[in-house]
């Protein structure tokens, strides 16, 4: 014989620990995705860099004028050392250049300047997207989590906007169901009393008919 288990499905102590960690899911999602989109965001706007894009252009001219000071003349064969590095610095300092090439951006001595001037050249939102994107996926994987989370506050809270309205309803509906009922009651009242019994079988039969319906009996 099965016996039933009187064991509850969802008692208030398993629903405060199941919603308790459904909270710790999504505030665990949102810390983590909204703090790497901003550590993205921040680094790719500079706000993280030592040293500015004035700065490092200092440096790079205090560099060209070592190497011409040696005697160096520039080179545009990778493998002459100091002279391909004097020809680098002279395409990276060019004011006519406002962007690095791959020779440039690859290049020890100019390649954290690149980094930053091409970041730069490359506009705000390019540099910011992926830090968005991130805190949005986050966005979207935390919120299912902090809605089941809170399912029986948001059920209370649509029961209760939906009272008044059956409320309103159901007051309008009264009197017509009271209507009806009278009736009803009225019908059923009229309809004995139009009513005899047979006293051949005790049917019902109208008052003024001649035969039983029931057992054909004359009356």
């Amino acid at each position: 014989m099965l016996i039933m288990s009187e064991k509850k499905y969802l008692d208030e102590k398993k629903y405060k620990k199941t919603k308790g960690i459904l909270l710790f899911i999504a505030l665990l999602i949102y810390i983590v995705g909204f703090s790497i989109g901003g550590i993205i965001i921040y680094k790719n706007l500079g706000f993280g860099d030592m040293k500015s894009i004035d700065e490092l252009k200092k440096e790079l001219e205090i560099k060209k004028q070592e190497l011409i000071s040696k005697g160096i003349t520039e080179s545009y064969d990778y493998n002459n050392g100091e002279a391909y590095d004097l020809h680098i610095l002279n395409d990276v300092l060019n004011p006519n250049n406002s962007f690095c090439g791959t020779a440039e951006r690859n290049n020890a001595l100019t390649s954290e300047y690149c980094e930053k001037l091409n970041r730069k050249m490359h506009g705000t939102m390019s540099n910011i997207f992926p830090g968005i994107f991130v805190i949005w996926t986050a966005i979207i994987l935390g919120t299912p989590f902090l809605l089941w989370s809170r399912q029986r506050e948001i059920l209370a809270f649509q029961a209760q906007q939906a009272m008044p309205i059956a409320q309103e309803g159901l007051d309008k509906m009264a009197p017509n169901l009271g209507n009806a009922a009278n009736k009803i009651a009225k019908g059923i009242r009229n309809a004995g009393a139009d009513q005899i019994s047979c006293t051949n079988c005790g049917g019902l039969i109208d008052k003024d008919s001649t035969f039983c319906e029931h057992c054909g009996k004359k009356l």
